[in-house]
């Protein structure tokens, strides 16, 4: 388990500018468009750090052999 937050700690490290740009871009917007640009950030984000826990890295495949 604590493997699994390391990756997404690190992940959300690497992406770190990337989210900086979102957010600055989408407090700029209003209304539904704002909505809307949250919504999809966060899923995109989501289902982002969610392929990187279930991706399997170089460290796991040397560990399992």
């Amino acid at each position: 388990m604590l493997k699994k937050i390391n990756k997404i700690v690190e992940e959300i490290y690497n992406q770190a500018w990337t989210i900086a740009g979102t957010v600055l871009v989408l407090i700029t917007l209003s209304g539904d468009v704002q909505e809307w640009g949250i919504k999809i950030s966060l899923a995109t984000l989501g289902i982002h750090l969610l392929g990187v826990v279930v991706r399997k890295s170089n460290d796991d495949e040397k560990e399992s052999t």
